[in-house]
């Protein structure tokens, strides 16, 4: 079948995604079109142009959609999603470059179907022979509400991908007919659809789903969505309404979320490790752990003793303490298996994913387990000290780091 593939968004992890892409079309005569904002280095865009070889592509600069951005904040208070107006005007963009595409002959080519896909979807799945022949269009039945159309996958024939385009027209039109407390664009991709559109909609089973950054390494069936990737939407946004918006607007505004402790710790993690060189990195964060846990005791005992000026651990730097722990495994490689040096700094982390991987692991290894544990202690200081300080399975544990 004649595909024409249309890419858009952020590029984020494309790199690791292409191949997956490619093996979703493998079979059909692909023509692949692409959309990209300038705000994409130069060189990187040579090497998506090298790499995807499209047929058309588009880089342009991202529109402010200042007025829609403003009627969406006046209407809904808690976390509007500024960043949909940005993210359908470019599907709209490189759809169209498809729908406008002409053949050697000049005239229109002849797709049998239009795939709309983000460059950061990573698939374990073909498109099945199927779908080129339902009418109307086919969502992924995941990463969506119940009353919602999955906002990041679309497939379907030319005419109805045509309407699909038109939703980014009809949006800023359509804000007031979204009658929710919160504003959710699944929700408004589903009211446009079946609505105003009136398109057949098919929710079907697709292997896909977005490889976040850092889960690069990772299997697809290990693949899972980060907290504090929409922890750094809503910080975004929060502070495109702070540079763009009235104040008297903002301060109506909630774009609080539960993973902005870890978020914050993330950046100060971000700040702590940037001074350090490749070796004092690799120890701290990918070294056997033998070798790790006393350079992650080192890293905590350093930050504890600039902060109390003494080493002691307060209440208040032992939970400061847990939320670096968490942060630190954060930005460690997954691993599948636990020992006791590892055991030491995940029984500590304010993750509860963290603490019941060593609940389990104790209920593995038993008795031997904790004593390994406890021998291991010896070698501390400050990790020492926050075990003995309280029992970590007694704590509470903040969600937000990462999901299983």
């Amino acid at each position: 079948m004649r595909v024409a593939l249309c890419l858009s968004g952020q590029p984020r992890t494309w790199r690791h995604c292409i191949d997956s892409l490619r093996r979703l079309v493998a079979g059909h005569e692909v023509t692949t079109f692409l959309h990209l904002w300038d705000e994409v280095p130069e060189a990187e865009r040579a090497e998506m142009l090298a790499a995807y070889q499209p047929a058309a592509h588009l880089v342009t600069a991202r529109p402010p959609f200042a007025a829609e951005k403003r009627r969406m904040a006046e209407r809904w208070h808690y976390r509007p999603p500024f960043s949909i107006f940005d993210m359908f005007h470019a599907v709209q963009l490189c759809l169209n470059l498809a729908l406008g595409h002409k053949g050697p002959d000049g005239k229109a080519a002849p797709f049998d179907a239009i795939v709309r896909v983000r460059y950061d979807s990573r698939f374990d799945d073909t498109l099945p022979e199927d779908w080129f022949r339902t009418p109307g269009l086919i969502t992924p039945d995941s990463w969506t509400p119940g009353d919602g159309y999955n906002d990041q996958f679309a497939f379907g024939r030319p005419a109805f991908m045509r309407l699909y385009a038109a939703f980014a027209t009809w949006l800023p039109r359509g804000l007031e007919g979204h009658d929710r407390a919160v504003f959710q664009p699944e929700a408004a991709l589903r009211q446009y659809l079946d609505k105003v559109a009136m398109v057949p909609v098919r929710q079907a089973a697709l292997r896909v789903t977005l490889l976040r950054e850092g889960q690069e390494d990772l299997p697809f069936d290990k693949l899972t969505d980060l907290p504090m990737i929409h922890a750094r939407k809503a910080a975004a946004w929060k502070q495109y309404a702070e540079a763009g918006l009235p104040a008297d607007l903002v301060g109506k505004l909630d774009f609080s979320h539960y993973a902005e402790a870890p978020l914050v710790v993330d950046q100060q993690l971000s700040d702590l490790l940037e001074p350090m060189d490749e070796a004092a990195r690799h120890a701290l964060l990918r070294a056997p752990w033998a070798e790790r846990i006393l350079a992650v005791d080192a890293f905590l005992a350093g930050l504890v003793s600039q902060r109390s000026g003494n080493g002691t651990l307060t209440g208040e730097e032992y939970e400061r303490l847990r939320l670096l722990s968490a942060g630190l495994i954060f930005r460690m490689p997954p691993e599948s298996t636990m020992d006791a040096d590892s055991a030491i700094l995940h029984v500590l982390s304010c993750n509860v994913v963290d603490a019941t991987r060593v609940a389990d692991w104790l209920k593995v290894v038993g008795d031997p387990g904790r004593e390994a544990l406890q021998r291991r202690l010896g070698r501390l200081t400050i990790l020492a000290a926050a075990i003995a300080h309280a029992d970590p399975f007694e704590q509470d544990f903040r969600l937000g780091w990462r999901l299983n």
